[in-house]
């Protein structure tokens, strides 16, 4: 769940791969298993990891430009948030 821009910025931190991110590497055979040469496959990754969001409070929804505009985030997704905080 994600309420503000920060917290956006963080989860594209922690999904994406160095240069880009923090994302650990957890498997020294990851690359084997995709078929990528060594060293490419956390450049592929990130260029094709998709980061969703998921805005179910309030604040979320008050900061839903701020949050769309996070370099990164590719999809928001907007669950029930309890009441109309649209209007």
């Amino acid at each position: 769940m994600c309420h503000n821009a920060a917290q956006a910025k963080q989860i594209v931190a922690r999904s994406k791969f160095a240069p880009r991110g923090v994302r650990g590497c957890g498997s020294p055979f990851t690359h084997q298993i995709f078929g990528v040469k060594e060293g490419e496959y956390e450049v592929q990754c990130n260029d094709n990891l998709l980061v969703i969001v998921q805005i179910e409070s309030t604040e979320g929804a008050q900061n839903v430009s701020e949050i769309a505009a996070v370099p990164g985030v590719d999809v928001l997704f907007v669950g029930k948030l309890g009441r109309n905080v649209w209007s």
